[in-house]
């Protein structure tokens, strides 16, 4: 039986650690592909290509699932090789800057915030994870570690400076977006500005935090799966 490809995107990070609970949830007639980032270079979205070049099932339709940082470098990518690309599944993420600069979590992402490993409070916070087990956070501040801290400040300018407008436009492929009701990194005006410009863009609300994947892994496979179905 020919199993069907899912490329999926990390966040912030970069390094694919945090998918595991989604794998779990995926049925076996889905082959995830992870894409990881280079953790010691500060590489623009366009330079990121070859990470997802790499490991790219070419010949056969695939879907792209990118979560948060990851939504930009999934569109900018699908406006240059669109081909093949069978949907495109964007979760918690952004097109613009997705918070305005006198909100908290703005003024607490700055350059200096990753030249140590960030708290246990300072990520419960950002995240909304005050209900969460201690071993997701655990995972998060280890997938952190593995990245060096000017990247990852390179990474947060990049996601404050994007403007992928364009690439949301010209955008070919059925587009899902998932939307983490309890997001404090994400705020609603950005999901109002990607429904703006792609009206026919399909979006579901999960009772999720911003790392949905992580802590709504069966409720966002389920809205997936209902998604592909559909296109």
């Amino acid at each position: 039986m020919q199993r069907h490809p899912l490329v999926l995107l990390p966040g912030l990070d970069g390094t694919g650690r945090l998918f595991s609970s989604f794998l779990g949830a995926l049925p076996g007639e889905y082959e995830p592909i992870i894409v990881t980032y280079p953790p010691d270079r500060r590489l623009e979205y366009e330079e990121l290509f070859a990470s997802i070049r790499e490991v790219m099932p070419w010949k056969v339709p695939y879907v792209i699932i990118a979560e948060s940082f990851a939504g930009q470098l999934a569109l900018r990518f699908a406006e240059t090789q669109p081909q093949n690309l069978r949907a495109l599944v964007l979760c918690a993420s952004f097109i613009t800057n997705p918070l305005p600069p006198e909100n908290w979590a703005a003024r607490l992402l700055n350059d200096t915030v990753f030249r140590r490993s960030p708290s246990e409070t300072v990520l419960k916070k950002l995240l909304n994870m005050e209900d969460y087990s201690p071993p997701l956070l655990a995972a998060m501040q280890a997938a952190l570690e593995v990245v060096r801290p000017e990247v990852l400040s390179h990474r947060v300018r990049m996601a404050f400076e994007t403007d992928s407008r364009g690439a949301l436009q010209a955008c070919q492929a059925p587009i899902l977006y998932l939307q983490a009701a309890r997001d404090k990194l994400v705020s609603p005006r950005s999901v109002e500005e990607l429904r703006a410009l792609k009206p026919e863009l399909t979006c579901e609300v999960v009772d999720a935090p911003h790392l949905l994947l992580q802590t709504k892994p069966r409720e966002a496979w389920t809205a997936i799966r209902r998604f592909l179905a559909r296109n």
